[in-house]
This record gives structure tokens, C-alpha cells and sequence, in this order.
């Protein structure tokens, strides 16, 4: 994305797509988030990325195939097609400051992050404590307690940015 937009411009753009994409996506529960970003069309990742470079590019796109044109034609940044593989000392040094980073500005909103890094790229998971509702489903396909100890060992999505000088933020 854009570095010049703050990240709340940035979220703000995200959730602008989703809704393009998909209206009542914020309504859903999570499992129901989740299921559709498992399970997403192609119709919706076209409007997806549709309303994203719109926003951020201006580049108003009617089908597939004209965003793809421009995606080609611009050369904009494939995260993918290349990269040097962090080093050693590199990783701790980032992971030094990502830790220091969200002890001074996120104490009290996760129990433990999860930080990786794989070739070019650096994953960070943040695992919070569920918020379970008193009046838990009891037709839900799992017990109160299977659903708490599977959302503990979930993190929120992760954060990937990569190491180079252009910053690539991506939820999985």
C-alpha cells in the first residue's frame, strides 16, 4: 500500500473494499469472517482490489482484465517475485523492536505474539484472549471450551512486511 497514507487511512481503504466486496461481511461472526475469506469468489476479490486501486491509485477498472493491464503496466511491487533473505542478525534486531514496540504501545491487548520470519518477510501474529458471550450457543458445533482454547491458539490475522525498503502489509 501507499506509505504516504496513515494506517488509518489505510484500514479505512480496506474496510471500504470489504464492504464494496462483500456489505454485510461486518455483521458476520467471526467464524462466518472466516469462512468467507476461506472461501471468497473471484467476483469479490475483483471488486476487492477494484475499490482498493481506485482509492489509492485513482484507476478506475470496469473488468478483470483492465486490472490486470495495469497491475502489468505500472510494475507495481509483487512482494513474491524476489527479495534477500533477512539475516540472522537482522531478525533479532526486528524482533528486538517489534516486541519493544508493542509492550510500549499495545500492553494489555495480547497475551503473546508470534514473530517469523521466512526469506524476505517478516510474520507477526498477535494471540488475544477470547471474548466468549455468557449465553454461548449451545447448538454450536463445538463446546465453550473447545471454541476458547481454539481462538487462544489462533492469532489475530498476521502482519508480513518485508524487509527491503517498501513495506507490504498482507492479513492471512
Amino acid at each position: 500500500m501507499n506509505k504516504e497514507k496513515s494506517k488509518r487511512e489505510q484500514e479505512a481503504i480496506l474496510r471500504r473494499a470489504i464492504i464494496a466486496a462483500k456489505s454485510e461481511y461486518f455483521s458476520w461472526t467471526d467464524k462466518e469472517q472466516e469462512k468467507y475469506r476461506a472461501q471468497r469468489k473471484l467476483k469479490d476479490d475483483f471488486i476487492f482490489y477494484k475499490t482498493i486501486f481506485m482509492e489509492l491509485f485513482g484507476f478506475k477498472a470496469e473488468t478483470q482484465e483492465e486490472l490486470d493491464a495495469y497491475y502489468d503496466e505500472r510494475s507495481i511491487y509483487d512482494p513474491h517475485s524476489g527479495g534477500v533473505t533477512i539475516p540472522q542478525r537482522t531478525k533479532e534486531s526486528t524482533e528486538k523492536r517489534i516486541l519493544a514496540y508493542a509492550q510500549k504501545n499495545y500492553v494489555g491487548k495480547f497475551t503473546r505474539l508470534d514473530i517469523r520470519f521466512r526469506s524476505q518477510f517478516c510474520y507477526i501474529g498477535a494471540y488475544i484472549e477470547p471474548i466468549v458471550p455468557y449465553d454461548f450457543p449451545p447448538d454450536f458445533s463445538e463446546s465453550r471450551e473447545e471454541f476458547i482454547e481454539r481462538r487462544r491458539n489462533t492469532p489475530m490475522p498476521y502482519v508480513r512486511e518485508e524487509a527491503a525498503d517498501k513495506i507490504v502489509y498482507a492479513a492471512f
